[in-house]
């Protein structure tokens, strides 16, 4: 069990706030029991998996904290600018640990 660093963009700290439980990284950046701090809250990784990025978009918009799959493809497309979109992603899933 380690402290790490995972970088989020304002989009993603925005979220955070209410129901973001999910990044969605192109490596791993940390397994179940790390923890790491986004604006003084602290958060434990609950799980890590490999998943298409498509089935990310599509189903599981909402727990990394987009309103909809359209939305979720746009802070992709963003993040992504001038480079293809990954086909494959790894799903870090984490939990508050005053929750």
């Amino acid at each position: 069990m380690s402290e790490i660093i995972i970088p989020f963009k304002q989009w993603s700290k925005e979220r955070l706030k209410d129901n973001k439980r999910a990044t969605s990284r192109t490596t791993v950046y940390g397994k179940i029991g790390d923890t790491f701090i986004v604006d003084g809250i602290k958060y434990d990784i609950v799980g890590v998996i490999k998943l298409p990025l498509d089935f990310v978009i599509n189903h599981l918009y909402s727990v990394e904290g987009a309103e909809s799959s359209y939305e979720l493809d746009i802070v992709f497309n963003n993040i992504f600018k001038n480079k293809p979109l990954p086909n494959w992603v790894y799903v870090h899933f984490f939990e508050s640990v005053d929750e």
